[in-house]
């Protein structure tokens, strides 16, 4: 047995090398199409991981179709606000300074005070809190009308 070097295949591969293939039966999509759907699916393949991983969406622990159907329903609204969360905080680099975790963790401090007969009171915003606000478009002012 021998082996030779072909330069030519050698040459073929090392220029190949960073690129991917995608095969679909469809024949009439331009490459922009195919790109966009294939970042679209992978974009959907995260979201599945977010739920399974981060928001323990693996196991349902439920002993009813009712109890299992009020669960996933649940999952579903928090994972479109995660995905919200995520394309906002990718749009106003926030990802430089938190994590969707820590963003959800630095408003889960926010506290409201129910005193009889007088409206709600919204604990003082934090210079965070604030930063997280205005990337969303939030106005302090409305966060008292709740």
């Amino acid at each position: 047995m021998r082996i030779e070097k072909n330069a030519k295949k050698i040459k073929s591969f090392i220029y190949k090398m960073g690129s991917f293939v995608l095969i679909t039966n469809k024949q009439q999509m331009d490459k922009a199409e195919v790109l966009n759907l294939y970042r679209q699916k992978d974009q959907v393949e995260k979201m599945f991981d977010i739920y399974k991983n981060e928001m323990n969406g693996d196991r349902l622990r439920a002993h009813s179709q009712y109890n299992v159907d009020g669960r996933l329903f649940i999952k579903f609204v928090a994972l479109i606000i995660y995905a919200e969360a995520s394309r906002v905080m990718k749009e106003k680099k926030l990802f430089n300074k938190y994590t969707v975790k820590e963003l959800f963790a630095e408003l889960k401090k926010l506290k409201i005070t129910h005193i009889e007969k007088n409206d709600p009171i919204l604990s003082e915003l934090s210079k965070r809190q604030k930063i997280i606000f205005d990337a969303f478009g939030i106005q302090e002012d409305t966060l008292h009308s709740y």
